[in-house]
This record gives C-alpha cells, structure tokens and sequence, in this order.
C-alpha cells in the first residue's frame, strides 16, 4: 500500500516509516525538518520536505504520491510553547491537520492515523490507571489542539466515509529520542547512565507505550512485569500500573500492563549496563 507518514523524520515517525518499509509498504515521508532529521528519513522512502500548513504543498504532495493511508506524526509538540504561543499551536496541530484532511477527502485516501495525546488530553485524572472512557478535560493549548482533531475524523467519517484510527501515546522512549526539550526524560537518564553517572530519578506515573508502526489493532504481547531491567522501573511512593517499553540490548520489547507496589532503584548505572542501554 502507499503509506504516507507525516512527521517522519521525527523520532517516533521515522520507526513507523521504518517498519513500513519492511513490510514491503511504499512509503513517503513529509517533514519540514523543523525538529526531525533527514538521516532518520529510510533511504527507501520518498521524503517531500514541506510543512503541513501550507495547503498548497501538501495537496502537491498527494498528487504526487497519492497515499492510501497517512500516518500522522507531524505537529507542535512542546507544551511550554503551546502556553506561550497558542495560535501557533493552533495554526500546526488543527489547522495543519486539516491540510492533511481535505487533501486526503480530495484524493480518495482510505484510512487515517492519527497521534493524539494521553496525558494531555485527560488533563489531571482523579485515578490511575487513566482508562480511555476516561473524560477528555485538557488544560493546555496543546492538549486542546491535540484532541481536537479527534473531533474532525470523527465528523469526516460521518461526511465521507474516511476510516481512521487515534493512537494516544503516552511517554515514548528509544532510539532516535533527542535529550533535548521536555519529552525527553528517559533519553536524558539514559545518557546519565551511560555516562557512568548515578541517577536517582521518581517517576509517580509512567504510561509509555509500544510503537505499533502498522495499521493493524494497537495491542501489546504477553511479556513478564518481571522482564524490565531494574534500571528502567520507576521509584515511587505510591504503587504504579503502567504500559512500558524495555529497550535492552537495543531491541524492543513490550511489556504488559501491570499493577506493582513501590521500587527504589539503586546503582542505576550499574542496572543500565546490564540492560544494555
């Protein structure tokens, strides 16, 4: 199938460009490089350097590539920058995400990914774990965009006929994560740990999910709460139900939602090599 992937050059997007391409998908990339990179990008990928909000480019793109499918990893993504710009915000994760829209109605596109957020559009839940019938209350302009567009698919399925699929990601870690910026907590121990560097780190609530990089049903395998190297588990004060990736030996491997009481971690740098981080 012709695989679009917004955001590509991105962290996350460029793993799902990857795992796509692997499939034996063809796949193009839009990115305007703002915070992705072009060496991210699979070399046997198409990469159509351009941003979203301008709707004359995107609608080029699509008649150039015409996508089946568009994975959309493309936005604004800090949510200090959000606060302090919000009609930028506005202007990259709505109406952005509404270039992508229309020229996926114009071009007959069957189906729509798109990456929404999990903390930021429940705002502060009352209770953890965060089910997803739990009430949507962002209180961020982030947050607000981010679920938004959720909004807009469901109305283009009612209007069109588009199928579509949202992915709320929680704290995603791995390779390709820049320790730079807000999102980038795990990249930053990480880089602690492999500099020998002792970290204590407390974590009251990690949701961090599996990437599932194609359009099948988002699931997780059957993997052992115990599975997770001691380096990677949170300390906390209360107990913790989480989603949780384990990048050992640089391989992913999922591990299932569970319920646990309180760990401390102790000789981080220690535990990280054994995990092989």
């Amino acid at each position: 199938m012709r695989i679009l992937v917004t955001g590509g050059a991105g962290f996350i997007g460029s793993h799902v460009a990857d795992a796509y391409v692997k499939l034996g998908h063809d796949v193009a990339v839009l990115d305007d490089l703002s915070r992705g990179f072009r060496d991210n990008v699979n070399p046997r990928a198409r990469f159509y350097r351009e941003d979203i909000c301008d709707g004359a480019a995107v609608e080029s793109v699509f008649a150039d590539f015409q996508p089946e499918i568009i994975n959309h990893h493309a936005a604004q993504m800090d949510v200090r920058r959000a606060v302090r710009e919000p009609l930028l915000d506005a202007t990259i994760n709505i109406v952005g995400s509404l270039n992508l829209l229309e020229a996926a109605r114009k071009n007959a596109a069957s189906h729509f990914i798109y990456v929404s957020s999990a903390g930021a559009g429940y705002g502060e839940p009352e209770q953890l774990p965060v089910p997803e019938s739990y009430p949507l209350n962002p209180i961020t302009p982030y947050g607000i965009t981010k679920h938004t567009v959720e909004h807009y698919l469901y109305t283009y399925q009612r209007l069109y006929g588009m199928t579509y699929v949202v992915l709320r990601y929680g704290n995603v870690y791995g390779p390709r994560q820049s320790s730079k910026g807000e999102a980038g907590v795990f990249a930053m121990f990480c880089e602690q740990m492999l500099a020998g560097m002792a970290t204590n780190c407390a974590i009251t609530y990690t949701s961090t999910m599996w990437l599932l990089p194609t359009s099948r049903p988002w699931h997780t395998a059957g993997e052992k709460f115990s599975t997770l190297p001691a380096a990677l588990r949170p300390a906390t004060t209360k107990s913790f139900a989480w989603f949780a990736i384990c990048w050992a030996n640089l391989k992913w491997s999922p591990v299932t939602y569970r319920s646990a009481p309180a760990k401390s971690i102790a000789s981080v740098s220690t535990s990280a090599k054994r995990a092989g981080c």
